[in-house]
């Protein structure tokens, strides 16, 4: 990597938002050597941490414990999408309680659309401790754990309604990827599978394309395979929002591969922030316009 920490560490400081939270790691993949800003920071990654949900399902299915084409009924408090100008309904339907769904559809919709009735159903089915055991542990990332489902506290099992929040760092997420890329995230199997299920969603007209908050200058450049993640919390309250630092707390993360001039890299990012403005975003387009320079 001809890129320098120091360099980077100008970018991030200079593209951040006010006050950000922020951890970022890019590995370089042809020699390993990597990067990083705050790369050991433990922040909510929104929607990102469905690819450590995904890797337990797809090892699951290896194993013979599950099947890709076994049917799974959807069941309340899990039925939380129920806004169809979210998720566009003309590739599928917003699932709804008592819907039948195979483990294949579910793990497209939860990584193609982000789609949180999806991996709330889905974590159910493998057991959030086995991706704990399975995926985090065995990679050497603790603190990543899959603690929380995409629900609110109040509809949480009881064991789990008073655990933290999942957070994770941009480190775990940017070796994730880097194992992935060489097809050595838990085996071969999991690895390409996981990569054609992550690629359907980085192509354009996509699912993922077209969800109302997906901006081209908000998200990586050149991506191969990615997952980001997207989640904000608004108020109209003037007091709140001089509280907060702004009328938005933002959550907005990545992992990623991507080319640029024929070489690849592993990104990991993700960023906490309060703006007064809605369309005031942290705009991870230019880490990747920053490698190609």
């Amino acid at each position: 990597m001809n890129k320098n920490k120091k360099d980077f560490i100008k970018l991030i400081n200079k593209l951040k938002p006010f006050g950000a939270e922020v951890s970022a790691c890019i590995i370089d993949l042809q020699t390993g050597k990597g990067i990083g800003y705050n790369e050991n920071e433990f922040i909510y990654p929104a929607s990102v941490y469905k690819i450590f949900i995904a890797a337990e399902v797809l090892r699951q299915v290896e194993i013979g414990k599950i099947k890709l084409k076994q049917k799974v009924r959807i069941k309340s408090p899990n039925d939380i999408d129920n806004e169809a100008r979210f998720y566009p309904t003309a590739h599928f339907p917003v699932l709804k309680s008592g819907d039948t769904v195979d483990v294949e559809t579910l793990l497209k919709l939860m990584l193609q659309r982000s789609d949180n009735t999806a991996s709330n159903v889905l974590i159910d089915l493998i057991g959030r401790e086995n991706i704990s055991k399975n995926i985090i542990n065995a990679n050497g990332w603790n603190g990543s754990d899959v603690t929380r489902k995409f629900l609110n506290r109040a509809h949480e099992k009881k064991k789990y309604r008073y655990v933290d929040i999942t957070k994770t760092c941009a480190q775990h997420l940017a070796e994730f990827m880097q194992k992935l890329d060489a097809n050595k995230l838990v085996s071969l199997f999991v690895s390409k599978n996981l990569k054609k299920y992550m690629s359907d969603g980085s192509k354009k007209d996509t699912l993922s394309d077209q969800l109302i908050h997906r901006q081209k200058e908000n998200w990586l450049g050149d991506v191969l395979f990615e997952k980001g993640g997207w989640f904000q919390v608004r108020t109209r309250n003037p007091l709140q929002a001089l509280k907060w630092g702004g009328f938005f707390i933002r959550h907005q993360a990545q992992a990623a591969i991507v080319q640029i001039n024929g070489k690849k890299y592993a990104v990991g990012i993700l960023s906490k922030y309060s703006t007064f403005f809605p369309r005031k975003y942290f705009k991870f387009f230019e880490i990747t316009k920053w490698l190609a320079q």
